[in-house]
């Protein structure tokens, strides 16, 4: 049986193309490991992080996976290799991102989490998400 977040409705971690065009399926696109990590961070978070929020009637449609055919990556001109077009990378929106994100660095930090490896720099996403992902990498945080 595939694993399917207790925390996240898949709508949350896809966009409404890829949502439409495979429905349910979609949940094979990402790696179990990845998904119990994601419901591992909201049961120690809490209530109140969003990943997409387009089924609830919000604007955001691309902080998961990202399939060739969505906007972001569509209109790329260049090489782009984002863990994001591999079911790899998440955007989280929490109400307290610096809370947030300083929770992932621990969890990472004590190996609670088996796929998520690297958060992108505060910086870099102007404390508006945390962008975490499950790419090989020696460093925790990256710019």
């Amino acid at each position: 049986m595939i694993y399917q977040c207790k925390y996240f409705k898949l709508q949350e971690l896809v966009s409404p193309l890829v949502f439409n065009r495979y429905g349910e399926f979609a949940w094979a696109f990402f790696d179990e490991n990845i998904l119990r990590d994601l419901d591992l961070i909201r049961q120690n978070f809490g209530s109140g992080i969003v990943i997409n929020s387009w089924l609830f009637g919000g604007s955001t449609t691309q902080c998961g996976f990202r399939s060739n055919m969505d906007k972001m990556v569509k209109d790329k001109k260049n090489l782009y290799c984002s863990p994001h077009t591999m079911g790899k990378a998440f955007d989280l929106h929490g109400f307290d991102n610096v809370k947030l994100f300083n929770l992932i660095k621990q969890m990472i930090k004590t190996d609670e989490l088996k796929a998520i490896k690297r958060l992108e720099t505060r910086s870099n996403t102007h404390d508006n998400w945390v962008h975490a992902d499950s790419f090989q990498t020696d460093k925790i945080v990256f710019s």
